[in-house]
């Protein structure tokens, strides 16, 4: 079955959504850059051959990001394209950030995940421009250009990147974990264990959600995080964890240990052998002026409470 592309979704989207057809997005997303055959890939749109096959349906990366216009230039424009497409709508704008918080953005989450890319990086980026207390049009401008930059560039990292750049530079605005209610919790000692390889699984509503995630043995280990990027990470996380929240890592012989990365809402471990609470880390509201906390073992049964609701349970996990 063939899979779908994030810019196919992103075309698809603004010529049914946006009423632009796709040699016109095409003409609103790229610039007039000559490439080695000597023709920019705007000056080709009017070729439905070239147009479907090289743009349209561009795999991930296919096209270098400096074929593109700077893309607040071209999210601008295209919102103005859809508001003069929509103009019996009551309110285009409001129209406009619901939908590209959840349909379209759901749709496009499904196209990265066919893909292998990170489709949780991208969900994060929505629900916390969903958080932000700015105009609703200011975040329809956020939510259609994260789409549009990550349907371009098949790229999550950079699209939230690009986008929280410019809402920090032109809207005052960072993509800042907001601040929840944390009390304080009893502290135990956890118990010893033997050598084995751990993984984690969410909890949800008292059922676990696959899939587990497997913990990289080594001292680099695994980083949890909203915004969390690279190889070893966990993004499957709710909104008030931090971007780079907690690591965790084994020393080599067996043992797994957590830390927290100067995360906002902190983590607590909950003991799998008598239910006692620990703090991994403190809420920053709770913290004193020190040395942050120290690594904290980590045994299979155990829970990890990222913020006030993100929840894991360490599980031993077989080759």
């Amino acid at each position: 079955m063939k899979r779908e592309t994030p810019s196919a979704v992103m075309f698809d989207d603004l010529r049914r959504f946006g009423g632009i057809t796709n040699r016109d997005a095409a003409w609103l997303l790229l610039n007039s850059k000559p490439t080695n055959e000597g023709k920019s890939l705007r000056d080709r749109v009017d070729s439905r051959t070239f147009l479907s096959r090289t743009i349209v349906h561009s795999e991930p990366g296919a096209i270098h990001p400096e074929q593109f216009r700077a893309f607040d230039v071209s999210t601008q424009n295209i919102i103005a394209r859809m508001a003069a497409n929509r103009s019996g709508s009551a309110d285009v704008r409001a129209d406009i950030a619901r939908h590209y918080r959840t349909e379209a953005a759901q749709a496009m989450a499904d196209a990265l995940r066919a893909w292998d890319l990170d489709d949780r990086l991208y969900l994060n980026a929505v629900a916390f421009i969903a958080a932000t207390d700015l105009p609703e049009g200011d975040r329809a401008v956020l939510y259609l250009m994260l789409f549009i930059v990550v349907g371009c560039l098949g790229d999550p990292q950079q699209a939230v990147a690009y986008t929280e750049h410019f809402a920090n530079g032109k809207m005052g605005y960072g993509m800042r974990t907001p601040d929840t209610v944390i009390g304080e919790r009893a502290s135990a000692p956890a118990p010893s264990a033997e050598a084995v390889r751990l993984g984690l699984i969410r909890l949800v509503d008292q059922a676990t959600k696959p899939p587990v995630h497997l913990l990289d043995a080594t001292e680099e280990g695994t980083v949890i995080g909203s915004f969390a990027a690279g190889d070893n990470i966990i993004s499957d996380v709710d909104l008030d964890v931090s971007r780079r929240h907690l690591r965790i890592w084994s020393d080599g012989s067996g043992r797994w240990f957590a830390q927290g990365l100067d995360s906002t809402n902190g983590t607590t471990l909950i003991s799998g052998a008598d239910r006692t609470e620990r703090f991994v880390e403190r809420p920053r509201s709770l913290r004193e002026e020190g040395p942050g906390d120290p690594p904290v073992e980590l045994h299979p049964g155990d829970m990890l409470r990222l913020g006030a609701n993100t929840t894991f349970l360490a599980v031993r996990v077989t080759a």
